[in-house]
């Protein structure tokens, strides 16, 4: 969970910074900010995508309990 916070915020924090640097190296104002930041959004969710699926594949699924008999029923309430 952490390294997926961590990955958004660096990259929208990276597609802003370069966005700045080249509008002001451009005189472009705020639109290649924009474009950058509207551009990481799709980056971002394959990213994170892809960082959930490795982190849900490697765990390990836990060990099934062991299964009850037909003779092992707790339905006291039958009687009542």
């Amino acid at each position: 969970m952490t390294q997926s916070g961590c990955l958004v915020v660096a990259l929208v924090l990276v597609a802003v910074v370069a966005g700045i640097w080249l509008d002001r190296a451009l005189g472009t104002r705020p639109v290649l900010t924009l474009v950058l930041v509207l551009g990481s959004v799709p980056l971002t969710l394959l990213l994170l995508f892809r960082t959930a699926t490795r982190a849900v594949s490697a765990v390990k699924p836990a060990a099934k309990p062991a299964q009850k008999g037909m003779d092992d029923d707790d339905d006291d309430d039958e009687d009542a």
